[in-house]
């Protein structure tokens, strides 16, 4: 599938007049097939710039990619923003149908990977979000009423370091992906 929309949208870019950047990545797709992140951009510089990401979380990558299509079929000749549209941030999670990268790390909490996210929290709701069992949710009870909602929430979706095989796993250091994505635009 990651093959089949990275194809529609080289196709839409060739009709359109945006210049063009290929990222092969290290990894190969599931089938053997090599994966990019590509970049469009038009080439004058201005003094605003619109970016537009998909693929950050590989599997909604899809959505991303056919809003990035639809995008390209608009007349994109004199914006008042420099645009830059990144398809596929993470490529091995869109061709494999995961959120994360090959490392299971989710690239929106490694992003914040230089605020040095420390959740001590999360462990409590750890095996409730790996195997979302009933038995495991109840022991996450106490916990929740301790923080309360607005704290619960922020203490499972604001990323960990301490469980890399669990959701949300933000990882030690920056991954290639965004190092490649920081070097190319």
């Amino acid at each position: 599938m990651y093959s089949s929309f990275r194809s529609d949208i080289l196709k839409l870019h060739s009709q359109s007049r945006l210049n063009h950047l290929e990222v092969p990545h290290a990894l190969r797709g599931p089938s053997g097939e090599m994966l990019f992140t590509d970049y469009f951009f038009t080439a004058q510089k201005k003094p605003y710039c619109l970016v537009h990401l998909s693929g950050v979380h590989g599997v909604e990558g899809y959505l991303g990619s056919l809003i990035q299509q639809e995008i390209l079929r608009e007349n994109l000749e004199n914006l008042p923003f420099q645009l830059v549209i990144a398809h596929s941030v993470n490529p091995y999670g869109m061709a494999t149908m995961k959120r994360t990268n090959a490392a299971n790390v989710d690239l929106n909490r490694n992003s914040l990977a230089d605020y040095n996210i420390q959740n001590p929290e999360f462990a409590a709701f750890n095996d409730f979000l790996r195997r979302g069992a009933s038995s495991d949710f109840l022991k996450t009870i106490p916990s929740i009423l301790r923080l309360g909602i607005e704290k619960t929430v922020r203490s499972v979706a604001c990323g960990q370091r301490d469980f890399p095989d669990s959701l949300f796993y933000c990882g030690p250091e920056r991954q290639p992906e965004l190092a490649a994505l920081k070097n190319s635009l």
